[in-house]
């Protein structure tokens, strides 16, 4: 981008066609980044003293500054849009037409039956994505995992690509874990998340016999700051507990596939 230097210049800046050239082209990649932004029809969003505009017939978007609200009710108001073209006069006092122009949106509140805006607010529609990472904590913590009425036969670890990550208001996570576990009728898996869930938070869980490659799905939740996975139940739910030898165990060789988004 074309930048102005040295504004505070001793003698002053000049100001010319030129700097007002590099001016309108900075208000012009501002506007242009604005009006890309996605919209719907009849559509504002109020940031300070502005509205991002969706214009109701054209579908194109503009940048309008706010004239008067006389409503607080932005479900059950409009827009009234006005444009005014400004001349300006020289040194001799002449005028020069069509200088600049204002363009200005009152808020009013909307008739029974006139055709409605949406007025959103800036914090309603633009979400801060600041996520952390807690890929690499989970990891760490799966030498922690422990499965009751069992033993692990080798350890739990993370297999495939994985996502784990958070902000203040949701969790994402796309995990793959393989083990191969001793398990019992009444097994569950219970492995430590480095982050704060509520307890029961369900899960959407898909087990992969890696023997026999089938898929089954399993219980999974959140309960005292670890993830339980239910071996037990799957392996009452879906008939496979046949015991070797009649053992009180069965040996599992499994992939655990979890792709969720938890709102906090």
């Amino acid at each position: 981008m074309d930048r102005l230097l040295n504004i505070g210049r001793e003698g002053d800046f000049p100001i010319c066609s030129e700097t007002l050239s590099v001016l309108n082209e900075n208000s012009e990649m501002l506007n242009s980044f604005l009006q890309a932004l996605p919209g719907m029809a009849r559509t504002a969003i109020l940031f300070g003293n502005y509205l991002f505009v969706s214009d109701a017939r054209s579908h194109t978007h503009r940048i309008i500054k706010v004239g008067s609200v006389e409503t607080g009710d932005f479900e059950n108001c409009k827009l009234v849009i006005s444009t005014s073209t400004h001349s300006v006069h020289d040194s001799s006092d002449n005028e020069i037409p069509d200088v600049w122009k204002t363009e200005t949106a009152d808020i009013v509140a909307a008739a029974q039956g006139e055709a409605k805006w949406r007025i959103l607010r800036f914090e309603d529609v633009f979400e801060l994505k600041l996520w952390y990472d807690h890929l690499q904590a989970f990891e760490a913590g799966l030498q922690g995992a422990t499965v009751s009425s069992g033993s692990f036969v080798s350890a739990i670890a993370l297999y495939e690509d994985n996502v784990l990550r958070g902000n203040n208001e949701r969790i994402q996570m796309r995990l793959s874990l393989s083990y191969t576990i001793r398990a019992q009728l009444s097994s569950i898996l219970s492995i430590p998340i480095p982050f704060d869930c509520p307890d029961g938070t369900r899960m959407e869980a898909d087990l992969q016999v890696i023997n026999t490659g089938t898929h089954y799905p399993v219980r999974a939740y959140t309960e005292g700051g670890m993830l339980k996975i239910d071996i037990g139940r799957w392996l009452k739910d879906e008939g496979l507990f046949h015991p070797i030898n009649h053992a009180d165990w069965i040996q599992c060789n499994d992939i655990i596939r979890i792709n969720k988004e938890v709102i906090l």
